[in-house]
């Protein structure tokens, strides 16, 4: 199921990347003063796929410098590590003032199951650096904590975000 799960990711991946070519033409965003700018992204971690590592995440723009998304991952207990599901809500400030572009600050919430079945809710925070190929690529790395309130289970859970791929759209 992993292996399917995969493909199908990375076939998603590349139709979303794929333009017809009047689009070609259009302005790039990159540039000074054009406002062909996506307003969505949809990404995942290929380093994490490459380890089972399971991560996707959507994020719409709400405004010039605020976005807000969900996301979620999941590490099987294959790995070695132990099961490991979770899901977020966030929302997005780009202290800049362009979604998208440059260092974001973000405040999430949701759930998270660890070990043998448990599960408890969390929030946190997440500081991210996003950087444009071109007009539909992005590619994102960050770090950012999570406090998991599980009783006397509670954690912290550091989240490193090594690098994301991200398609715009």
């Amino acid at each position: 199921m992993t292996r399917s799960l995969t493909s199908a990711v990375f076939a998603l991946l590349f139709l979303l990347s794929s333009r017809p070519a009047s689009a070609q033409a259009r302005l790039n965003f990159l540039q000074p003063d054009t406002h062909d700018e996506p307003t969505q992204v949809l990404s995942t971690n290929p380093i994490g796929l490459a380890a089972r590592f399971l991560n996707v995440e959507y994020e719409r723009r709400l405004a010039d410098a605020l976005s807000a998304g969900v996301g979620a991952s999941h590490l099987p207990a294959s790995v070695g590590l132990g099961t490991y599901t979770n899901s977020d809500v966030f929302v997005r400030y780009y202290p800049g003032g362009r979604v998208f572009r440059g260092v974001s600050v973000d405040l999430k919430t949701g759930l998270t199951t660890y070990g043998h079945g448990g599960v408890g809710p969390g929030a946190g925070f997440d500081v991210n650096a996003n950087h444009w190929l071109n007009e539909r690529v992005v590619v994102s790395a960050g770090v950012g904590l999570k406090r998991v309130f599980a009783g006397d289970d509670s954690f912290v859970q550091r989240t490193i975000r090594i690098i994301n791929i991200g398609i715009g759209y």
